[in-house]
């Protein structure tokens, strides 16, 4: 049976020292470290969020989370899915968040709630003071529901 000729021209390729520079030059960009993290790989939103006793945001600090959406790894909010889901709905801006319809107890005891962080790389920033802790949460879509900070740190 007779070879094509392609097959004989690959048979004195692969014996010539060429073969040896290319198959080497291959390997190295295959075990070449991998870029930096990509846009599509970092959190949509970083934020951190915290509700402060009183009407500034000078108050003592009641609770505080850290935020990360889309994915939500390393977040400590409480509910990061739900709460990255309203802000995406509302594209990173806590101003438009819709509130739930919820009643909340006519006690004057006003919080402000604060977020510093980025959404699709530009920075965000929010504060706004509410009545009591139930109308942050409620105002804000519970994205302000937070599980109360413990110790003396937490001022």
């Amino acid at each position: 049976m007779r070879r094509a000729p392609m097959t004989r021209r690959f048979r004195r390729l692969a014996r010539t020292p060429l073969l040896v520079p290319v198959l080497a030059a291959l390997t190295l960009a295959a075990a070449a470290p991998s870029p930096p993290q990509s846009q599509e790989t970092r959190p949509l939103g970083r934020f951190r969020l915290s509700l402060h006793e009183g009407p500034s945001p000078s108050g003592r600090v009641l609770a505080r989370a850290v935020l990360n959406c889309f994915p939500s790894d390393g977040s400590t909010h409480p509910h990061p899915a739900q709460a990255c889901e309203v802000l995406s709905r509302a594209r990173g801006d806590f101003a438009a968040l819709r509130p739930h319809n919820r009643p909340c107890p006519m006690v004057s005891r006003p919080v402000t709630a604060v977020a510093e962080g980025t959404w699709r790389g530009e920075p965000r920033g929010f504060a706004h003071t509410y009545a009591n802790r139930c109308a942050a949460e409620t105002g804000t879509a519970r994205v302000f529901a937070l599980a109360p900070s413990r110790g003396r740190g937490a001022g």
